[in-house]
Parts: structure tokens; C-alpha cells; sequence
């Protein structure tokens, strides 16, 4: 354990922090609250399928609608832009500066990575190029909505020829130091265009840009307010950071406010001293999970809400992460809305057989969602597959 962060007061067992896990994610009961707080609690959404922010909102929030999104993402109190691990997410335009300046170092790293793998070698004089000039002028250049393509484009004519030579260089160059969102109809429900992109500062205007430290530990408090508890590694899996060493240094700064525990395996864990976290018999309704939910990617470790028989049925080789269904607080199963002419179906294919009272409860969540999902349909059906 690094010096200066508290020792373990309690140990927690798997069941607690499933069910802490749960509370975090609003997934113990539905919750009154506005789009913009609860992407701020859930530490931004996973956004690579336009659909999953919808009915990842909707699986957490009371009332929720297509248009409450779709309008936060109008008026730019959510953004969309590639963040934690390089992906596609959802985040609030308050979080979004801390969000991205923490991101830089890892955006940079892999960089410089393709650089290298392309064989070109930044110590030379001429080979390489001044990546801050570059992307000054890049940002100048999307001072208008721009399709990356053409972001790269731009790149490719700002940069020596041996780079230019090498198309991968130019498509990291372009994103490595971030500052970059989307514009809708990027992110709103069922888009599945080209994104188009435009500077952050000009998009939210007046944006004040943290330092690195700071960046690294407001990024840190909203992973465990919306994860906790959790330990570095899993900090490392969720965020993309490539040294513990940035998560140590974000857990020192936030002092008093944490907390460490102890898992069932003597593993160490942090969290917020004031986060809540309810006992092992809190009740835990089904809920629908959408694809690539940020719940099954947030941990070095998964057991606490993915038992490990059934992570590579879930997680497949090519980072697809399937939609899912919790019974019990548990991925249990997956899920798949098909349509056909004027009727939709929601397919369930459980890991388990279900008894009849979860399958009651599964199915009256089901119906909500298959509803919600395709709202034209003229009529539903729910089907039970490999029973």
C-alpha cells in the first residue's frame, strides 16, 4: 500500500459491495433526478452505441424520456467526446474539462506508441513534430463542426512528410490532446452517422482549463462516488490511466474524504467516507443494462456484479459488451429487441433457469423496456430463450 493513504478500517464483503455498487448506479430503485445529475453521478455514460445513454438513463431514472436527453445534448450540458480509455462517452459540460485534461497523459502515451510503431523516432531532428502547435492550429481549424476525416486531413497537412506517410500517426495525432466533442445529432437515440466534431472551447464557450492535478483528482472523487469502492486497478481499468502512481497521488490530495476497506480476498479498496453503503440485504429489483454499460467496465475485477463463468459470454474478444439483465443484483442473463413488421420482442437468454417469481418480475421490467425501446410497435412479446 503507497504511503499516506489510510489504512483499512472494516472489511467489506461481495454482497456489500454489490449492493453499494448498485445504490452508486441508481440501480436499486428507480430515482427523481435530471439528466445532467445523474450523468455526473454515474461518472459520464459509455456512448460508442447512441442507443445505450437512452436506456441506460431510463433503467436508473423515474419519468426518464428520449427528449430529456436529446435536449441536454442541444444545449450542451452534456457532451459527447472520447474520454476514459479513449471511448466514446456521454459526460456533463461541468465534468467535461476535468474529464479530458486528466485524460491527456494516456491520450499522449498511445500516441507516441503508433509513432513509434511506425517506426519513426521523435529524438530526430525533423521526424517528429510539435504536437501542442499542432493541435492549437487543429482547434482553430474546428472552430466549426468538422467530420474526423477532415480533422485528419487538416493533420496530415501540418505535419512533416514522413509522418504524413503514416495514416495511423495522423488519426492519434488528431484526438491525443483532446478538446475535441461531438456535435449532435451525434449522440442522441439511434444516430448511427458520421460524427462530426468542433473545439470544446468553442462549443461551451467559456471553459476554464484545471491543471493535471487538479483534473486527476475531481476525475478520481466522481469514480468512487459513482464506483466505490473500489481499488486503484480498478481505477486504472475504468479511466484508461496507464501509472497508479496519478491515482495515488488523486487519493492522497482528496484526504479526509476517503476511506479504505478491505475485500473478502485482503484486497484494499478506497471510497468516499460519506458515500452510502447499504447492507448486504438491500432489495434489488431486475434491471436491463444496455450495451457496453459502463457497470461491467468500471473494475479490474467484475465479480462483484459479473460472476467469472459468465464474463466471456458477456465481454466478447472484440470488446463488445452485450446487453445484460441483474437478478438479484447479478448479471444473470442477456437481452436483444428484434422487430418485425409491426411487432417487437424482447428475447431473454438467462445463464440459469429462472424461478417463477423472478421470471414474473422479469418480465413486467421486460414489457416497460420493449416499450420504451421501439414505442411504435403495435404490439410486444417476451421470449424466454434456452429454457
Amino acid at each position: 500500500m503507497p504511503a499516506k493513504l489510510p489504512p483499512p478500517e472494516a472489511a467489506v464483503t461481495l454482497l456489500e459491495l454489490n449492493r453499494a455498487t448498485l445504490s452508486r448506479q441508481t440501480l436499486l430503485r428507480r430515482e427523481q433526478a435530471g439528466v445532467v445529475e445523474a450523468v455526473e453521478r454515474l461518472a459520464g455514460l459509455q456512448a460508442q452505441y447512441s442507443p445505450s445513454p437512452y436506456i441506460g438513463l431510463w433503467t436508473r431514472l423515474e419519468g426518464f424520456r428520449f427528449d430529456d436527453l436529446t435536449q441536454a445534448l442541444l444545449d450542451r450540458t452534456i457532451v459527447k467526446a472520447s474520454l476514459m480509455r479513449w471511448t466514446l462517452h456521454l459526460v456533463s459540460a461541468r465534468d467535461y474539462p476535468f474529464f479530458t485534461t486528466a485524460m491527456i497523459d494516456m491520450r499522449v502515451a498511445s500516441w507516441r506508441s503508433v509513432f513509434q510503431d511506425a517506426g519513426l523516432d521523435l529524438s530526430v531532428e525533423g521526424s517528429g513534430l510539435d504536437l501542442s502547435a499542432l493541435h492549437e492550429n487543429l482547434l482553430e481549424f474546428a472552430a466549426e463542426p468538422r467530420l474526423f476525416d477532415d480533422l485528419v486531413e487538416f493533420v496530415r497537412g501540418q505535419v512533416p512528410e514522413n509522418v504524413r506517410q503514416h495514416p495511423r500517426v495522423a488519426r492519434h495525432a488528431a484526438g491525443a490532446l483532446g478538446w475535441l466533442v461531438h456535435t449532435p445529432p451525434s449522440g442522441t437515440w439511434k444516430y448511427f452517422g458520421k460524427n462530426p466534431y468542433i473545439s470544446a472551447r468553442r462549443w461551451l464557450e467559456k471553459v476554464e482549463e484545471p491543471s493535471t492535478e487538479e483534473a486527476m483528482t475531481y476525475l478520481i472523487r466522481r469514480y468512487l462516488a459513482a464506483f466505490g469502492p473500489a481499488s486503484r486497478a480498478d481505477a486504472l481499468q475504468w479511466s484508461g490511466l496507464r501509472v497508479v502512481s496519478q491515482v495515488d497521488t488523486a487519493l492522497q490530495r482528496l484526504g479526509d474524504e476517503v476511506i479504505a476497506f478491505k475485500d473478502e480476498r485482503g484486497k484494499i479498496l478506497y471510497d468516499l467516507s460519506r458515500a452510502p453503503r447499504p447492507g448486504g440485504d438491500a432489495l434489488t429489483p431486475p434491471r436491463f443494462l444496455p450495451k457496453w454499460d459502463n457497470l461491467l467496465l468500471a473494475y479490474e475485477d467484475r465479480q462483484r456484479v459479473l460472476p467469472e463463468k459468465y464474463r466471456k459470454v458477456v465481454i466478447r474478444k472484440n470488446g463488445d459488451v452485450l446487453p445484460t439483465f441483474l437478478l438479484d443484483g447479478m448479471v444473470a442473463g442477456t437481452w436483444e429487441v428484434t422487430t418485425r413488421r409491426n411487432s417487437a420482442t424482447l428475447h431473454l437468454q438467462p445463464f440459469e433457469p429462472v424461478d417463477s417469481p423472478s421470471r414474473s418480475l422479469l418480465e413486467e421490467e421486460g414489457g416497460k423496456l420493449v416499450r420504451f425501446v421501439e414505442p411504435e410497435a403495435g404490439s410486444y412479446e417476451i421470449n424466454f430463450q434456452c429454457e
